[in-house]
């Protein structure tokens, strides 16, 4: 199937790779995704919605950043998600990027159970994690930038 989007022109998507969020991500309306990687994005992909254009949020792999990211999901966000255990989900945080600054939501992350393709937005019951938590990583200055 063929999706329009607004970053990347048309993008052509198989269709047994469409995500559903039955319950959408909170303030969004959109209920049907697609993960978009980029080769030359590194670490960072996008959550495309199928039927808005507009609609991308960049996501992260948060072990990428965070080795000792432990989070924890109530019994019944395991269930509706139709998950036994909480590794056998795929996991994603939001990043979000102001002005010289990215932060990844580690507090509510986005569940996808890899075999319904069913996703969700969850709020962690382990909350000593921050909703904007800051990546360190490395980015040249704009002289480095620009004389490369």
């Amino acid at each position: 199937m063929i999706i329009n989007t607004t970053r990347f022109g048309e993008v052509e998507v198989d269709e047994e790779k469409i995500l559903n969020f039955p319950e959408g991500i909170p303030g969004f309306a959109e209920r049907q995704f697609t993960i978009i990687k980029l080769s030359n994005q590194g670490p960072f992909s996008w959550l495309q919605a199928v039927n808005d254009p507009d609609l991308a949020f960049a996501v992260a792999d948060p072990w990428t950043f965070f080795a000792d990211y432990h989070p924890e999901i109530s019994l019944s966000d395991c269930k509706s998600l139709g998950l036994e255990k909480t590794d056998e989900a795929i996991v994603f945080v939001l990043v979000v990027v102001r002005s010289e600054t990215i932060t990844v939501n580690l507090l509510a992350p986005l569940f996808i159970n890899p075999e319904t393709r069913q996703g969700k937005q969850v709020i962690l019951l382990n909350k000593e994690y921050s909703i904007r938590q800051p990546l360190l990583i490395e980015v040249p200055d704009k002289e480095e930038a620009i004389a490369s």
